[in-house]
């Protein structure tokens, strides 16, 4: 499915310069709206065990916010490529500062139950489903190719931050407020992202080459385009692989693993979790002053095969001091491989479909995650101490890797490497 581009009312950026106007704006909306989900996610956690002493059912919350990115992020997907993405940013972004203040005002009153924030977590998730595909795929439509990779740098730095910085002024609020003030300076902050997005200029609507399909016959055709794709297939199969060996042994096993192996404190878990985040940064960082280059996805999964190692190693070591250096090393792996993958396919797809894709994209690598979490919570019931699950899951990891890699490289030799 081609698309017949349309001159466009943005402006043609200036490859040496990004941040214009447009991208100004949707990086203040993508500022506002991570630190707003950081804050959001730490209050409700902290609630849920301080106040309604429910420890043991946060997976619940979680579960509940989860699930309804899964069910409708490929709706949101079809729905980003028919609709202005910069209305879709604006309002989803206003529904949540509504739901935050709305939440700030049943806590204000004097109610509060678990089932409050199952039920608003659950609505959360399934605004954000049609919210991330949105932004993912606007991008390309403000930032040309030669700088997506500088581009999703700078946002990815910037979601990274606000993931750093939410906990702590989330405390803060707390100590020296209240929950009902801090859902308020939530509320806020998503007005200010939906106002940001709003200002955005209009992007020209794409021309296709057929008549616009239903919902569903759209759905299927995302499927089919992939199905046809050189890289797609691939790329795709990579992220399942990355969630199912990593993302499941690696969070649920960290703090077991501090427990068990470390026989650390809560201060070193979250020392351990905070080198983790700024070796994400630290990567994002790194990509956000690197000129785009030749053949990046062979890089991405040459990182790949690293990060196998890294967690090979990371499963083998005893001692603290080692385990920071592993875990931010680790860190900076899963930026320079999801940050590359992300400009790839942004820069690859027609931007008529780029909204399918990358909900597709999302969809493999957050569907996943909660099997993944389950299957490591089974091996370890069985068990398995957090250690051998993760030592067993970095050789397959590891494998896949190499595998990926040479396909990329070697199966299709005629045909040029991006």
């Amino acid at each position: 499915m081609e698309a017949v581009p349309k001159q466009s009312s943005l402006p043609s950026a200036d490859t040496s310069r990004l941040f214009t106007k447009p991208f100004t704006l949707l990086w203040m909306s993508a500022l506002c709206s991570g630190l707003s989900i950081s804050l959001f996610l730490f209050s409700q956690t902290w609630y849920i065990i301080q106040v309604l002493s429910l420890e043991a059912s946060i997976g619940i919350v979680f579960m509940a916010a989860t699930i309804p990115r899964i069910v409708f992020m490929l709706i949101g997907g079809t729905i980003a490529d028919r609709m202005s993405k910069k209305r879709i940013l604006s309002i989803t972004s206003m529904l949540k500062a509504f739901l935050m203040l709305l939440l700030g005002g049943i806590i204000w009153w004097g109610y509060s139950s678990f089932a409050l924030f199952v039920c608003f977590a659950f609505l959360f998730g399934t605004i954000d489903a049609f919210y991330w595909p949105a932004q993912n795929s606007f991008i390309p439509s403000i930032v040309p190719s030669s700088s997506l990779l500088r581009a999703n740098s700078v946002l990815q730095t910037t979601n990274q931050t606000s993931q750093l910085l939410g906990p702590v002024l989330a405390g803060f609020v707390i100590e020296w407020g209240s929950y009902p003030l801090l859902y308020g300076f939530v509320g806020l902050l998503l007005l200010i992202a939906s106002a940001s997005a709003w200002c955005m200029p209009k992007e020209e609507p794409v021309l296709l080459s057929k008549p616009q399909q239903k919902l569903k016959e759209s759905i299927k055709e995302s499927f089919c385009y992939v199905k046809q794709s050189d890289f797609l297939p691939l790329l795709l199969t990579a992220i399942i692989c990355l969630n199912v060996f990593l993302m499941g042994p690696l969070y649920i096993g960290l703090p077991i693993f501090v427990d068990q192996v470390l026989s650390g404190s809560t201060l070193q878990y979250s020392f351990l979790e905070g080198a983790l985040a700024f070796g994400m940064l630290a990567g994002a960082i790194v990509l956000a002053f690197t000129t785009r280059g030749q053949n990046r996805l062979q890089i991405a999964f040459l990182f790949m095969m690293m990060q196998a190692l890294v967690f090979f190693a990371f499963s083998l070591t005893q001692q603290f001091w080692l385990s920071l250096i592993i875990l931010f090393t680790l860190g900076v792996t899963f930026s320079l491989i999801n940050i590359s993958i992300l400009s790839f396919v942004q820069e690859k797809v027609p931007k008529d479909s780029l909204g399918k894709i990358m909900s597709l994209v999302s969809l493999s690598s957050l569907g996943l995650q909660p099997i993944s979490q389950a299957l490591t919570s089974l091996l370890i019931a069985c068990g398995l101490t957090a250690k051998e699950v993760m030592l067993l899951a970095s050789i397959p990891l590891f494998i896949a890797s190499c595998f990926f890699y040479w396909r990329q490289k070697y199966a299709r030799p005629a045909k040029k490497s991006d």
